[in-house]
Formats: C-alpha cells, sequence, structure tokens
C-alpha cells in the first residue's frame, strides 16, 4: 500500500508539474521553406495486401523472438541453449502456418488528402472537391524533448490562414479478421504456446506492416528512404482523442477493405489493427 501511494504522488507531481509547463512555455516555431511536396499528392485510398510468406522479410524478427514471443534478449537464449536455427525454424514454420491456416494476413489502406491546420486540429478535404471539407482531427499539444517548448502535431501542417493546401498521409493495417476466433480455440484446447505464437506473431505483423504503409506512404511521395516526417496513432500522447480512429476507419473505409471493425470507442477489432496519421514535414517529430 506504501509502494502504491507513493507512486500515486509522484504521478499527481508529474501532472502538476506538466500542468504549469504547458501554461508557461512557448510554442515551438515550425516554418515551411523547405517544405515540398510533389506536384500532384494526393492519394485516393488504396489496399496494400500481403500473404505471411510474402511478408517475411520485412518482418523485424529480432524484435518478434525477445519481445512477442518472450525469448528474451540474445545473449539469454544462448545461456539457456534456445538456439538461432530453432528460433528461425519456428518463424518459417509460423508464417507458412498462418497463410495455409488462414490464420493471418498483413493488409492495409494507405491515402493521401488535402489537409491544412486550424489551430490545434487539421483540417481534411475531398481529393476532387477540395473546398469540401471532410473532417478535423483534434490533437493534442505536449511538451517538447528538453522541455524547453510546447508542440502540437496540427503545427506540422500548413495553416489555413495561408491559403495554401498541405498534405495528409492516412493508414489503417489489420493481420485479417480470422485471428480471435483461433486464439480462442488454442485456448480452449489449453494450448497455451501455440496461442502465444499466433498472438505474437499477429503483433509483430501489425507493428511491421505498420511501418512498412508508412515507407510506402514515403517513397509514393518520393521521399524513399529520407528520414522525413512522423506519424501518429489516436489514443497516444500527441493525439489522446482516440475517437479520430472512427474518422480515419471511416475515411479508408477499412469494413468493406480490409473486414476491420471500429467500436462506437473509437476502438478496433479483430486483434492487431492499426490506424495512424502521417505527416510529411521534413522537421515533423513526435515531441
Amino acid at each position: 500500500r506504501t509502494k502504491l501511494s507513493s507512486r500515486f504522488e509522484r504521478a499527481q507531481r508529474r501532472k502538476s508539474e506538466d500542468e504549469a509547463l504547458l501554461k508557461s512555455l512557448p510554442r515551438r516555431e515550425v516554418h515551411f521553406d523547405k517544405h515540398t511536396l510533389p506536384q500532384t499528392p494526393y492519394i485516393k485510398p488504396q489496399v496494400v495486401r500481403y500473404s505471411a510468406v510474402e511478408f517475411r522479410p520485412h518482418i523485424d524478427k529480432r524484435n518478434l523472438f525477445s519481445l512477442n514471443w518472450k525469448f528474451g534478449a540474445k545473449s539469454g537464449r544462448a545461456k539457456r541453449g534456445d538456439k538461432e536455427e530453432s528460433l528461425e525454424h519456428l518463424f518459417l514454420d509460423w508464417t507458412k502456418r498462418a497463410d495455409d491456416e488462414g490464420w493471418l494476413q498483413p493488409q492495409g489502406v494507405l491515402a493521401v488528402f488535402p489537409c491544412q491546420s486550424d489551430g490545434d486540429e487539421v483540417v481534411l478535404y475531398d481529393i476532387e472537391t477540395q473546398s469540401r471539407e471532410l473532417c478535423r482531427f483534434d490533437f493534442t499539444p505536449v511538451i517538447g524533448s528538453g522541455k524547453e517548448d510546447i508542440i502540437c502535431g496540427a503545427q506540422y501542417f500548413r495553416p489555413k490562414s495561408t491559403g495554401e493546401f498541405d498534405a495528409v498521409g492516412l493508414q489503417i493495417c489489420s493481420t485479417g479478421p480470422q485471428i480471435d476466433e483461433q486464439l480462442a480455440a488454442f485456448k480452449a484446447e489449453g494450448d497455451s504456446e501455440s496461442a502465444l505464437f499466433l498472438q505474437g506473431l499477429s503483433d509483430r505483423l501489425a507493428e511491421d506492416m505498420a511501418e512498412f504503409l508508412h515507407q510506402e506512404l514515403k517513397q509514393r511521395l518520393g521521399f524513399d528512404g529520407a528520414k522525413r516526417g512522423t506519424r501518429w496513432s489516436p489514443g497516444y500522447p500527441a493525439i489522446t482523442n482516440v475517437l479520430n480512429n472512427i474518422k480515419i476507419y471511416d475515411l479508408l473505409e477499412a469494413k468493406d477493405r480490409i473486414g476491420a471493425n471500429v467500436t462506437e470507442a473509437g476502438e478496433f477489432f479483430p486483434t492487431g489493427c492499426t490506424a495512424a496519421i502521417v505527416s510529411f514535414h521534413p522537421d515533423a517529430r513526435y515531441m
């Protein structure tokens, strides 16, 4: 109880300190002189889909083995006698099983829309009729790294007052709608090991597919390989309102395109579904 009380007190102090900083620190200055875009940067929603086997080159096996499958760091695995050859065999086996059984399929939808910032909001417009507003994403001001300023993700998009349009990338990805049923079957059979391997692979595919879509968006706009821009997912500090997920879901028609679903609270299902908003500004970063 004493430890819990101490943690609560520290959290309260941190909250009070952050509130004071948000009131006192200056806003970061964001400039657009180096922020160039292709002449026609906008992309209507498009589906990207792979089999698990096809997606193997893009899977982060290091984190799959150590974190998702809970084998731990490489040094610890060696001490326990977990051979890398055995893990590689598991990787090949489970990606193939996921395909053969139809359990997992890395897939997603991406698009690039015209946009402008309006205060702490990003306003999205129709690609065909740019005067028609589609929706607004509300970003959350956060304390910058180093606690020297305040930054809001919306600041990385050209302001409405300039009369110029910017571009915002949207993406949503899923590992397929079949996984929850199979996970339940493994658990009902008492096969906790298979449940761990399938859940871990699904989680890894979801994260790596999100990164793949982000890089794909950059490549399509001519920024391939460049450390340019960043992406934010609703529900995290820079964009706390998880209801923004519903707007991404609707704009990308994710139900029809990849079989994803979202609740009224903005939570995605099945397991392994994530969404993000992308800025292509060269200085954009999370904080």
